[in-house]
């Protein structure tokens, strides 16, 4: 008896046999090359987080500042408008009330003091002063006076109000540039800071004392502790403006009229509280420019 096997293996079954042995899964370089997409994907889209966190907190930090600025611009145009003063030499002067402003403004114009951090006294050229040439304008405006505010002068605060005899914060620091040309500019030395009366009877440098008992005694919100406002400080540059007066070409000359003023708000966030080293500066971080005329 003879068995005969007369079933032959069909072409290409024999692969279908090993690749269904083998399964659909994966190879260890398949994997490894999935990873490392994976991976560089991830990692790209992980850059992006600082990237965008930085962002978004430059966004916030310059809308703090443009509600801080606009604030300070109009209480000096109110200032102007409706606190303005002459001091015994006769030169111009106005009130600033704002957050910030740490001394009281009286209500009596004959007890200000040209002490009282409230007091921007406005520079001015002597009377008839003139300026002669093509340049004249722009010579003007760099033998001119350039104050900051708050006054860091200890010694004559404001000159007594004399704003020929004020101390000229424009000669206070001199830079170097990369030709080694030295050049003037100013250094602001002090600020007014931001929401440091923000709860009446409470001292801000205490924590201690905005403790539960103080907050529901004063009815205010714990959040007013840590406001943002407390974050940030201003200063206030004042100098003549380019556009003080008229330049006569016929008589090639000009003269300052002392009547029109540049005013440049300077806001900061994080200023030291420790006095500053004399080549040391801080950047603001936003300014605000106009123009006012007393």
């Amino acid at each position: 008896m003879s068995l005969n096997i007369s079933s032959r293996m069909k072409p290409g079954c024999r692969e279908e046999s090993l690749r269904s042995d083998r399964g659909d899964g994966f190879t260890l370089i398949e994997i490894l090359i999935a990873t490392s997409i994976l991976t560089l994907g991830l990692v790209g889209i992980l850059a992006l987080f600082p990237v965008a966190i930085k962002a978004g907190s430059s966004v916030v930090e310059s809308s703090n500042a443009v509600v801080i600025g606009q604030s300070v611009v109009d209480s000096i145009r109110s200032g102007i408008r409706n606190s303005k003063g002459l001091s015994k030499y006769q030169h111009s002067y106005f009130l600033l009330r704002h957050d910030g402003v740490e001394d009281k403004a009286p209500s009596d114009p004959k007890l200000v003091s040209p002490k009282g951090d409230y007091y921007i006294l406005l520079p001015r050229f002597k009377t008839g002063r003139k300026f002669r040439g093509r340049s004249a304008r722009a010579d003007s405006l760099s033998r001119g006076k350039l104050f900051i505010y708050p006054e860091s002068d200890t010694r004559t605060p404001s000159g007594g109000g004399n704003a020929l005899a004020a101390d000229d914060d424009g000669d206070d620091f001199q830079k170097e540039n990369e030709s080694g040309d030295r050049r003037e500019t100013y250094r602001v030395l002090k600020v007014y800071r931001l929401g440091q009366k923000l709860i009446p009877g409470g001292d801000p440098d205490d924590i201690g004392g905005f403790d539960a008992a103080f907050l529901s005694g004063k009815r205010v919100l714990s959040d007013m502790t840590i406001e943002t406002l407390r974050q940030y400080s201003y200063a206030i540059k004042v100098r003549n403006s380019y556009y003080d007066a008229d330049y006569s070409e016929s008589a090639g000359s000009y003269t300052p009229a002392n009547k029109l003023y540049h005013f440049t708000v300077l806001i900061f966030r994080g200023f030291p509280e420790r006095e500053l080293r004399s080549d040391e500066t801080i950047e603001p971080v936003m300014k605000v420019y106009f123009e006012a005329a007393i």
